[in-house]
């Protein structure tokens, strides 16, 4: 399709590519840390909780893929349009609100639809979980806040605006810390609030973070 518009021949624009690189520069830290970040509920439960805990994050871990899947569709609808807009205040804070809304309607149906058929989701991993009606519920309820969270990073982010990798380490290490006062991490069910504690807060973080730069169209 894209050799109908695309000259092939034509060199790489070494203004555009040098502006690239400088994005991917910025946003690589990013990536990194979130590989070695996004298993940290594993690592706690590793070394303060025992096999069973460990063993029943990792079967609900499976569902948390479902969602994977649907962020990059998501991703992939939303995100290059989001960045095609025109550098206009009005038109980025209306498509920004837009998709936000889809994306709570898409977090609400999936929540729904796990409070009502728990046992039938759980039935899939066997008879060994099927008392995890209420894990799952936590665990889903995370990963779609942690959707929601993530795809706002991205639409930000497409218009070249980053969090600073030191201030999300930072709200990751206190927020361990935070839990680690308030719940048993060496339990399911700390951990998993752990989970959701974090992901509100990031989700907070990255709303004021966008809705500043789009204002104030920085």
């Amino acid at each position: 399709i894209n050799s109908k518009f695309v000259d092939a021949a034509q060199k790489p624009d070494p203004l555009v590519r040098k502006e690239i690189l400088r994005v991917v520069a910025r946003l690589l830290p990013n990536i990194i840390y979130y590989a070695f970040s996004s298993q940290i509920v594993i690592w706690i439960l590793s070394i303060y909780g025992n096999a069973n805990e460990v063993a029943s994050i990792g079967a609900l871990g499976r569902f948390s893929l479902l969602i994977a899947l649907f962020s990059g569709l998501l991703a992939s609808l939303f995100i290059p349009r989001f960045s095609r807009l025109q550098d206009n205040k009005g038109t980025i804070l209306k498509a920004f609100i837009v998709f936000q809304v889809l994306l709570l309607l898409f977090s609400s149906f999936v929540m729904r639809f796990v409070y009502l058929v728990p046992t039938q989701m759980l039935w899939v991993l066997g008879s060994a979980y099927s008392g995890l009606s209420s894990a799952l519920f936590l665990i889903i309820l995370a990963n779609c806040i942690g959707l929601v969270a993530s795809l706002t990073g991205n639409f930000i982010g497409s218009r070249g605006h980053f969090l600073n990798l030191i201030l999300v380490i930072a709200l990751n290490l206190s927020t361990v810390t935070a839990a680690f006062f308030i719940w048993d991490l060496s339990t399911l069910t700390g951990i998993l609030y752990y989970s959701i504690l974090y992901e509100c807060i990031f989700l907070i973080v990255i709303y004021t973070f966008s809705f500043y730069k789009i204002i104030l169209n920085k």
